[in-house]
Order: C-alpha cells, then sequence, then structure tokens
C-alpha cells in the first residue's frame, strides 16, 4: 500500500533548528511541509507490517504568530503562555 501527499505540522523553532529546517527565529513557532512518499508493507491476511517513508525536504516553512497557533498546540508546547498576552 502506498501514501502520499503534504503532510503539514507545527514546529516550536528550536526544534525545527535542531532538525535542519531553516527558520530565522528559534522562538517562533512554524508551518512546515513536506512532500512525503510511505510504502506500507502488507501480509498476506492483509495486515500492515509496518511502514517506510521518504522526503526531500520542506517544501515550505511558514513562520506562524501566536494568534494563528491552535489552542491544542498552545495547551501542549506554550502551556504556560497566556494568549491575551502573546502575539
Amino acid at each position: 500500500m502506498v501514501t502520499e501527499g503534504y503532510p503539514k505540522q507545527i514546529y516550536p523553532g528550536s526544534y525545527a533548528a535542531r532538525s535542519g529546517i531553516p527558520v530565522d527565529d528559534e522562538s517562533a513557532d512554524y508551518l512546515v511541509v513536506h512532500r512525503q512518499l510511505i510504502l506500507w508493507p502488507v501480509d498476506e491476511n492483509g495486515l500492515v507490517q509496518g511502514e517506510d517513508s521518504y522526503s526531500s525536504g520542506p517544501v515550505s516553512v511558514t513562520k506562524l504568530s501566536f494568534d494563528e497557533l491552535p489552542q491544542e498546540y498552545i495547551d501542549l508546547v506554550h502551556p504556560s503562555s497566556d494568549r491575551a498576552t502573546r502575539s
């Protein structure tokens, strides 16, 4: 089985930089889009046995303002932040 597409993920700038993604502000958050291909080996019973993924690196890297971040992300990555005081 094969999956191909453009997954989107929000990265904290410091993590993105450590991962080799070019960012200009490690304290910011970035929407990163990759082109990715995933191969899913399937056994004779139709059960997925694992995955192999391939990506050529980021297709786009977009700096996000704090107001553009989903609340779930803020709760996980910036739990002590007050949305009203950040922008």
